[in-house]
């Protein structure tokens, strides 16, 4: 799916930096990440039990140094 991404959102955010600055376009690509990040909040959402259990134990409290 990686891929496909990048297939897909590479070349016009290329087009973008290469017509008007190179930062319009990093910000071009930034933008297409902004699905990503409603994706991975709805995973996390749905599923904290899974999460919790796929840590290990020793991360789960983290003591401070004395």
């Amino acid at each position: 799916m990686d891929a496909a991404g990048q297939i897909a959102g590479g070349p016009p955010a290329g087009w973008i930096g290469q017509r008007t600055s190179l930062g319009a376009g990093v910000v071009t690509a930034g933008v297409f990440l902004v699905p990503a990040v409603f994706w991975f909040a709805l995973a996390a959402r749905r599923s904290p039990a899974r999460v919790e259990a796929a840590m290990p134990d020793d991360t789960r409290a983290v003591q401070p140094a004395a």
